[in-house]
């Protein structure tokens, strides 16, 4: 009962911390925004671990999520420091990439644990993943989004976190849906998604001065981090 008491307290901390955060980085970061922001990034790995714990999941699956989630810390902390905007881009962006890395391997092993005989990465997939990029280029042009430098390493970013949303679907249709799985995994790699392309929109479509847009980015990314870690409680 002590890692559910646990877990309430941090998931219940961060309506608390996430607000705090918010008021501190508007309408710029700095070291107090920064600090809150660093709470709020303990608190959803503690919910995980929390989770681990609870379940005894020492699992594959658990330990490639734990370790997503651990970039994720990383990259809230490079990517909010007050520091050069383009060397804290280039660093956070590689450590929330190489977080996706990880929960594609956790959703991919256990696919591959549930139907052993099947691919995971077969040609509809690829078509998949490659249409929703294609969708994302589409709405760049339309929404007049100018990426400069970094056009090359956002396209991979794309390919990256589609591939973890489409991987997320795969491992919740052979789990059938389950509850718990599909609103735990599905919904926080959905979270996640939508989190990152408002920041395409804050961070080069001119639109860093739109406060109920960056709530928007908060608030998702930290809702989903919470659920991607708690999936541990149900894929074992």
């Amino acid at each position: 009962m002590i890692y559910v008491a646990v877990y309430a307290l941090a998931v219940l901390s961060e309506f608390y911390f996430v607000p705090k955060f918010l008021k501190a980085a508007w309408p710029k970061r700095c070291m107090k925004s920064l600090k809150y922001k660093m709470i709020c990034s303990a608190l959803f790995m503690l919910s995980a671990v929390c989770c681990l714990l609870y379940s005894r999941n020492y699992t594959a699956f658990s330990i490639f999520m734990l370790s997503g989630l651990v970039f994720g810390l990383i990259g809230d902390l490079l990517i909010h420091y007050p520091v050069d905007k383009n060397t804290i881009a280039t660093l956070g962006g590689a450590s929330f990439g190489i977080g996706h890395v990880f929960y594609i391997l956790a959703f991919s092993s256990a696919i591959k644990r549930i139907t052993p005989e099947e691919k995971i990465f077969n040609y509809k997939v690829i078509i998949v993943t490659l249409c929703i990029v294609a969708v994302g280029v589409v709405i760049k042009f339309v929404k007049k989004i100018k990426f400069g430098a970094f056009a090359f390493p956002v396209l991979v970013y794309a390919i990256v976190i589609t591939t973890m949303l489409t991987t997320a679907y795969q491992l919740t249709s052979r789990m059938n849906f389950n509850a718990g799985v599909l609103f735990t995994i599905m919904l926080g790699a959905v979270l996640f998604v939508l989190s990152d392309a408002t920041i395409a929109l804050l961070m080069f479509g001119g639109m860093e001065r739109n406060r109920p847009l960056k709530v928007f980015n908060i608030v998702t990314y930290f809702l989903g981090q919470i659920l991607l870690g708690t999936s541990i409680v149900f894929v074992k």
